[in-house]
Order: structure tokens, then sequence, then C-alpha cells
């Protein structure tokens, strides 16, 4: 069931910024590390840790919501949700 905080905007043109957050699950940017393996290295060099940052594969998409079409930017989870029960 969609939230009932559901908003209606505006998608931007083509080539600028997409969103980094679902409208629906509100996912978005986390941060973590990223450890690389040494195998063969052994001690001599430990494997190195980045920090980086995971972002939402956001879509933007048309959702019928009570009958009216309603432009929203939806992970690909919640468009593949949709898609099952609908």
């Amino acid at each position: 069931m969609l939230p009932a905080c559901w908003r209606t905007h505006h998608h931007q043109e083509r080539g600028q910024a997409v969103a980094t957050k679902c409208d629906m699950c509100n996912k978005g940017t986390a941060h973590g590390r990223t450890i690389s393996s040494n195998v063969s290295a052994g001690w001599a060099r430990r494997a190195p840790k980045k920090n980086r940052t995971f972002k939402a594969n956001v879509r933007p998409a048309t959702v019928m919501l009570q009958g009216i079409p309603v432009k929203a930017d939806l992970c690909t989870r919640c468009l593949r949700t949709l898609v099952k029960t609908s």
C-alpha cells in the first residue's frame, strides 16, 4: 500500500540530477567500507579498507494512485513489488 504522505512532483529534464531517495520506502544513500582481498600477499601487505557510499537504484516512474497517474521516484525493489502486487 502506498503511504498517505505520497507527494506529486515534476521530474527534472533529461541530463540533470536524478533523485537519490525513494519516495515510497525512503531508501537513500548509505555509507560503508570496501575491503579488497589480498590473499597472495599474506601479512606482508594488509588489505586496504576504503570508505565509500552505496547509492539506491532510484528510477522515475508513473504509478496509478486511486485511479490517478502520479509521477514518483521509486527504487527498483519498490517497482518490483508494485508489479508483483498489481
